[in-house]
């Protein structure tokens, strides 16, 4: 991706303060909302503004547009998938390889049904901020054929998982790709 086009993903400043926090944190679940409530289509900053109980203003103050808004909610999402993984990971390492694949399927699936609201939402949107296509295949590959393993989990599988052991690597790589596989058309 261009540089430019990165440029206009960044917010514009991040919360320092407490209450700055609560009003980004009131920001991203009001985009979720919005995204169910009314779809992508009908998604304005205003819209999760009003949501949000916050004045536009007041949301283009850490978000430039709408863009950004939804880089920062898709990349706060696949953080916290990412995250759960790379612990399963650590803690399964050096175990049974039966054992690990299930301990990390069951993470990333867990932390996946903790908000599933937060995958339909932005799977709505994810070709939009570089995630997977309307046709569950990644952005960048929209009509084109591949394996499944290109298409399952595109947006969490293609993180390094665990950074100290290869073996839990790979293995939570090919456990994100089963795992995503059969929900990678429903908000993965």
């Amino acid at each position: 991706m261009p540089a430019a086009t990165l440029t206009a993903f960044e917010p514009r400043k991040t919360p320092v303060q407490a209450r700055a926090e609560v009003t980004v944190e009131a920001i991203c679940e009001a985009t979720i909302q919005v995204l169910l409530s009314h779809g992508a289509d009908q998604l304005t900053t205003t819209r999760v503004a009003e949501r949000a109980g916050v004045s536009v203003g007041t949301l283009y103050q850490y978000y430039p547009n709408k863009q950004s808004l939804l880089y920062a909610v898709m990349e706060e999402h696949l953080d916290r998938v990412a995250t759960a993984v790379e612990a399963a990971c650590e803690e399964s390492c050096h175990k049974p390889l039966a054992e690990m694949i299930r301990h990390v399927v069951e993470e990333f699936v867990d932390v996946k049904m903790d908000r599933a609201d937060i995958s339909v939402a932005l799977y709505q949107v994810a070709a939009d901020v570089g995630g997977l296509g309307k046709t569950g295949w990644p952005a960048d590959a929209e009509g084109r054929r591949g394996d499944a393993s290109n298409r399952a989990g595109y947006g969490v599988a293609t993180r390094q998982t665990c950074h100290r052991h290869d073996a839990c690597s790979d293995v939570g790589r090919n456990a994100l790709h089963a795992g995503g596989a059969s929900g990678s058309n429903n908000g993965s």
